[in-house]
């Protein structure tokens, strides 16, 4: 039990740091883009006067050179099991700050538009692009999460249907007849672990059927059989029934599972 919490707990470490990984990378391009197009927007735009729109255009790229290094920082420190939840904070107060100054620009364009247009004609543009790119890196996600409902009404009879073909929690009459079954008081029954059935704790009596699950553990065969229909895994010790279930269900490569005992 605890070897399957342990493992769980890896793979979602994994995922987040996959996730966080991911984050960093497509941020890195994001960033040479950013500052490679301010650069030559500059250069283009050298004789333009220098004003609230300049600034903008400079200080809006420049804050990647202190996100890229907190991402960079933040990926280390949650690889090595560290808490990043200062990193995060920090991440989140660089967009609040980068929010503000978006907010003031915007407002600078509404009441100059016209006298900002035509004297900083390139500024003005890119002035409009970089709002439109920030809008668009901070309000993906919440668009994300508005289209994925609508989509997924829309595959959900597709995935229905695909939920159908895959195998159901519960045990085939296949896999409960491949479980040996026993009777007690036959010579050649393998010996039970308990004096008693685990699912309905009574104790065993001469003639009653019983099967052996490939973890070892025994039950009553009406017993077990009625749970593994449900569930195909020991009550105990939550093995599943056969190698098939273990792949299907693994979180983690199947070489690293523990081999059902046998006996």
């Amino acid at each position: 039990m605890d070897d399957a919490i342990n493992a769980q707990e890896a793979q979602q470490h994994y995922t987040r740091l996959s996730y966080l990984n991911t984050h960093y990378t497509c941020s890195k391009y994001l960033a040479a883009l950013d500052i490679t197009l301010t650069i030559i927007i500059s250069i283009v735009a050298w004789s333009e006067p220098a004003n609230q729109l300049r600034t903008f255009c400079w200080v809006l790229p420049a804050r990647w050179l202190i996100k890229l290094p907190i991402l960079k920082l933040r990926v280390n420190r949650y690889s090595n099991h560290q808490s990043i939840h200062r990193l995060d904070f920090a991440l989140n107060a660089l967009e609040v700050v980068c929010w503000i100054f978006c907010v003031w620009i915007f407002f600078i364009l509404l009441q100059n538009g016209p006298e900002l247009k035509k004297e900083q004609p390139i500024y003005y543009g890119f002035s409009i692009y970089q709002l439109t790119m920030f809008l668009f890196i901070i309000c993906f996600p919440l668009v994300l999460c508005l289209v994925c409902p609508i989509l997924l009404l829309l595959f959900l009879p597709f995935v229905m249907l695909i939920y159908k073909c895959l195998p159901g929690p519960g045990a085939s009459d296949s896999e409960l007849e491949a479980i040996p079954c026993y009777t007690i008081g036959e010579a050649d029954a393998t010996p039970t672990r308990e004096e008693s059935c685990a699912i309905c704790m009574t104790d065993y009596e001469t003639a009653e059927e019983y099967r052996v699950l490939p973890c070892g553990h025994d039950f009553h065969k009406a017993c077990i059989d009625q749970w593994l229909k449900k569930k195909a895994l020991c009550p105990l010790c939550r093995t599943w029934i056969n190698r098939e279930r273990i792949e299907q269900n693994a979180i983690i490569p199947i070489h690293d599972l523990p081999q059902p005992q046998e006996f």
